[in-house]
Parts: C-alpha cells; structure tokens; sequence
C-alpha cells in the first residue's frame, strides 16, 4: 500500500477519512487519519489492527475470543490471508498478526505451518495465554502429545480460570494414557464449568476404561441431570450398571436409550443381556 496519505494536511485527511468509512474503508480511513498528524506508527499499528479484524470476520472468528478458526471457506480463506499479508507488512512486530496467520493455515489443516506462526506469536508475546492454547491445539491436532501438554500448562500458567485450557490438556493427558492426571483436570474443567457436559462424559469414559464404574456412574448421571435426554449417557450409564452386575438399574437405563434412540441396536442387545440376568440370576 502506498503511503500517499503521509503527505496530505489533517483538514484533507478528515475529509478524505469520512469519505472512505462512507465506502467501508474503515481501516484506510483510521490510517489516513493518524498519518496526518504525523503519526505514522500509530496508524500503521492501528490499521493492521483493524485489517486483522476484517480477516478474523472473513474466517468466522467469535467475538471475544482468540480460538484459532478451522473450518472457514477457502474463498475467505484466501482474502483474509491477504489482510494478515498486508497487516504484517503495515506491523511486523503483531503478535496478533501471527495468531491470525495460524488460524489461516489451521483453516487449511496446515497443522505445521500453525505451528511455526503461533511460535513467532508467543516469542513476540509470552504471556499471551491464547498463544500457547492454539499452540497446543495444533500439537494436538499432529499428535505431538508431550508438545503439546507443556503448551496448554503454560496457558492454564497464565490462565489458570481457563477451563477449556484444562479440558484440552485432559485430552491430552487422556491421549498419553495418563489417567490420574487426565481425571485430575476434567474434574477441575467441572469445577470451573459445572454444567459442561463434554468434561462430564471424559470424566465418565475414564473412569470406565480405568474400570471405576461407581465413579463413572456418578459422571453419566450427572450428565443425564444436565440433559435428560441424552441418549448416549444413558447407553454409558447402562454398561457401567452392567459391569458392576446392577442389572436391574442397567435394564432402566437402556430402554431409556432405546426410547431416546429407537435405533441403537447395541442398546437393545444389552437391554436382551440385562433383562436375561435379572430373570436368573
């Protein structure tokens, strides 16, 4: 972009500025403005602020959070990557820039060059907990597991009231096989976040596959109190019933899937199973 704007006087600028947020220039309006006056580095800093604003819309970034963005359309994929081009060159140092320049390549599942972007963002911005977060996601995402357990410590470090923070580094934990340390953070994610059903279920399916079926039971039922129906909590809380040979309460809890999911056929196997036991046992 040519900074022809440097030159004009600041009554031009004005009229120049409200003729571009006419237009939707927005971000060249601000610019102009700004180098007015003589400050040149304030405006390119605030106009590659805002042309990253206009690239997090194009790719369907949430307001008010920094979570890198996977499933854009590659159209705007592709006209957001021009905006973090020129937000770059406008503002080499933003570690924002770079934040957005990992989500363009996450969109494109280009995990590795996520990566490379995101370290940039938190060598320029340490104790940016969202930088380390989206780090871990794109470790995760290439199953670089250990990588990726330091990136969300390092997040919950800065963050420690981050409960989506802790969910992924249970994930993680999970993913290594580490139960202990995985049931550790889901229940701290259930701290945080008392109704979020995703660390209620992580919470049971470890437990079951650590065979603690009293706990996991206590997990399931706590999802189907959040959302009564939920088919697939009754389904777990069915099989736990089962292994701890409560067949009676496993019988309940499976024809109350079938009459959630009139077409889970393991449901009904296991309802067979449940209802056989009770009648000889």
């Amino acid at each position: 972009m040519e900074n022809i704007v440097d030159k004009v006087d600041l009554g031009l600028a004005i009229s120049i500025g409200a003729i571009l947020v006419a237009l939707g220039s927005a971000a060249i309006a601000v610019y102009a403005l700004y180098a007015a006056r003589g400050q040149q580095a304030v405006s390119k800093r605030l106009l590659a602020n805002q042309l990253l604003r206009d690239a997090w819309n194009l790719m369907g970034g949430k307001s008010g959070t920094e979570n890198i963005v996977e499933f854009a359309s590659q159209s705007n994929l592709a006209q957001a990557k021009r905006l973090i081009d020129e937000a770059l060159v406008q503002d080499s140092g933003s570690s924002l820039a770079y934040r957005r320049l990992a989500s363009y390549h996450a969109g494109r599942k280009e995990y590795q060059e996520s990566i490379d972007a995101l370290q940039t963002a938190v060598k320029l911005e340490p104790k940016d907990s969202h930088g380390h977060y989206n780090l871990g996601k794109s470790y995760y995402r290439l199953e670089h597991y250990d990588k990726a357990l330091e990136a969300f410590k390092a997040a919950i470090g800065l963050n420690p009231q981050w409960a989506e923070a802790h969910y992924y580094l249970g994930n993680t934990y999970d993913k290594l096989e580490r139960d202990d340390e995985a049931l550790a953070a889901f229940k701290t994610v259930i701290e945080l976040d008392p109704e979020n059903e995703a660390a209620h279920r992580k919470l049971g399916n470890t437990y079951f596959g650590s065979k603690q079926y009293d706990e996991a039971i206590k997990a399931f039922q706590a999802i189907i109190d959040l959302d009564p129906n939920n088919a697939l909590a009754y389904y777990n809380l069915g099989l736990s019933c089962t292994n701890l040979k409560h067949y009676g309460d496993a019988v309940k809890a499976f024809k109350a899937t079938i009459r959630l999911d009139p077409e889970n056929t393991l449901a009904r196997e296991n309802l067979k199973t449940a209802e056989y036991l009770v009648e000889h046992l």
